[in-house]
Parts: structure tokens; sequence; C-alpha cells
């Protein structure tokens, strides 16, 4: 890692923590993916595997682990056999408003 990289961790786990009140640790991901995966990887380290909820029709990435998650059955089942519990929920907005064309 370079000097300025680690700065930069430094400086981001320090503004965080002051803005959370607990020290805490900052990691920085090349994608959506990556990041979804690391998020699981965290949940499921403080508490143990369990379901993952999502929003019906919301893009999670692309990856082995976030194609579980995803709305498309043709990803889902590539991966079905990993076991991971997934509970798909409506986009409560998406009820509720109407989103507008753009022309």
């Amino acid at each position: 890692m370079s000097p300025t990289c680690g700065w930069t961790y430094q400086r981001l786990e320090r503004l965080f923590g002051e803005s959370i009140g607990a020290p805490g640790r900052v990691e920085l991901d090349l994608g959506g993916a990556q990041g979804m995966e690391t998020a699981l990887r965290i949940a499921f380290s403080a508490v143990g595997p369990g379901t993952v909820p999502v929003f019906e029709g919301a893009f999670h990435g692309r990856s082995g682990v976030t194609s579980m998650l995803s709305s498309s059955p043709r990803y889902r089942e590539l991966l079905a056999a990993w076991g991971l519990e997934v509970v798909r929920l409506p986009v409560p907005i998406a009820a509720a408003v109407r989103m507008p064309r753009h022309r």
C-alpha cells in the first residue's frame, strides 16, 4: 500500500469514527459487487449465516455471490446449490410513486 493510500485510510477511519461515535475500519472496493460481498461477509461474521433480504428488481452487481441475489432466475439458478437463503421484497417506493419518464 502506498503511503498516500495508508494516510487516506487513516483519515477516513478517523472521520467515520468521529461521525458515528465508535472506532471502526474502512474498506474501499473496486465495484458494487465486491462491496456487496464484503458487506455479506461482515454481516455473516458478526451474526452467522442467515437470510438475506433484497428488493425485487434491484441490481446487486455481477459476481458469484451477488448473482444469487439477482432478480433474474437465469443468474440465480446457476448458484442455487450454495444454499444462500434470499427473501425478495417488493420495492416500497415503486408501488407508491410512479417515476416520470425521461424525454
